[in-house]
């Protein structure tokens, strides 16, 4: 049996991920499994590594469909995040107990065009998904119910 270190709790070996770091304890993470997932559900749903995410999304998606690499570094992109009310999202999606549909996102205005700041804005996972199928240049509305 081995204790974890932040719950506290007595577990077996299979309760605990493998390492290879001198740090760990005979060869496995000083935290039990449960704890380890836990902890990084906890720091993705942070505004921060939210606003992260959807940068390497766009960065990802723009090599991955062919398009012009993004032009802008993750700074101007958090800019501009705080300046078209990401937080407002981020805590929509926090309240309804991390929906993914009201989850913060980034759409193309023109499905066609590259990732610029021009051609960007901000919406909830849903309404992104909706509009893909057939609503090209529409233009999110904070009243949407999604």
């Amino acid at each position: 049996m081995y204790l974890c270190n932040q719950c506290g709790k007595k577990k077996d070996e299979k309760d605990f991920y493998k390492s290879d770091l001198e740090l760990a304890r005979r060869g496995l993470w000083t935290s039990c499994k449960d704890c380890h997932k836990a902890r990084g559900v906890k720091c993705k749903r942070t505004l921060r590594r939210k606003v992260r995410d959807m940068y390497f999304g766009m960065v990802r998606r723009s090599q991955d469909d062919g398009l012009q690499p993004v032009r802008f570094k993750i700074e101007t992109f958090i800019q501009w995040a705080n300046r078209n009310n990401v937080e407002s999202f981020y805590n929509r999606w926090v309240e309804s107990g991390y929906d993914k549909g009201l989850a913060p996102s980034v759409d193309r205005i023109h499905s066609t065009g590259d990732y610029t700041l021009k051609n960007i804005q901000l919406c909830t996972w849903k309404w992104n998904d909706w509009k893909k199928n057939n609503h090209d240049g529409l233009l999110f509305d904070s009243d949407t119910p999604f």
